[in-house]
């Protein structure tokens, strides 16, 4: 049996979870708390397995209850059960040490096997959420490569441009009435400045910050 505490601030929501898993043969609630405060005076009191949480709670919120579980708690997981999906809460949640994350959307079969896996030290992010926390790193990925591109010379770009195309050395060279040398040099300082090590890298580079005509 996984004996739960599930806090939330809205009574109706836990009243409608409350009924969910009173038809779960090996999940059992055993307490219900509206803020942080009453939940980790709950965890004295109620041996515990899984806490659900949500972030948004009177007093001391979701996270900082699961900052204080880790020092204090460690052996209960904690199952964040939330209406944020942004990636900047999903993250901050599991680097404060949340085994498992769940928008408010999901269904309930979906949260009783989320309780179950993170019951079983597993860590349970829903499909959503992973997809949010896999955009949010493509765009921090995206920022780091648009801060290089700032480096670069209009000259710079330009060979990296034809470089991308396909172009050779003696091709770009002609193309922008410069020296072949002149060409090898600005190679030389684009694979140094993106920090790639052969034209590949840098038509890589071009591509995902669309830098091509």
């Amino acid at each position: 049996m996984i004996r739960v505490l599930l806090a939330d601030d809205h009574r109706i929501f836990r009243e409608g979870l409350k009924a969910l898993l009173a038809n779960i043969s090996d999940i059992e609630l055993i307490k219900e708390c509206a803020d942080g405060h009453e939940v980790l005076a709950a965890l004295k009191a109620h041996p515990t397995d899984v806490a659900v949480l949500d972030i948004n709670m009177p007093g001391v919120d979701g996270l900082e209850v699961t900052r204080q579980m880790r020092e204090h708690h460690s052996e209960v997981k904690v199952l964040i059960l939330s209406m944020h999906h942004e990636p900047h809460f999903i993250q901050t949640a599991i680097e404060t040490g949340a085994n498992g994350y769940l928008l408010k959307n999901t269904g309930g079969e979906e949260f009783c096997e989320a309780i179950r896996t993170v019951a079983r030290g597993e860590t349970y992010l829903s499909s959503e959420v992973t997809t949010t926390l896999i955009k949010g790193l493509q765009k921090k990925d995206k920022k780091v490569l648009t801060s290089r591109q700032a480096d670069l010379s209009a000259r710079e770009l330009e060979v990296l441009r034809l470089i991308a195309k396909e172009y050779t050395t003696p091709q770009i060279a002609d193309a922008l009435f410069i020296s072949a040398h002149t060409v090898k040099s600005h190679r030389k300082n684009l694979l140094s400045k993106l920090q790639v090590k052969n034209a590949a890298g840098l038509i890589r580079f071009a591509v995902e910050n669309e830098l091509l005509e």
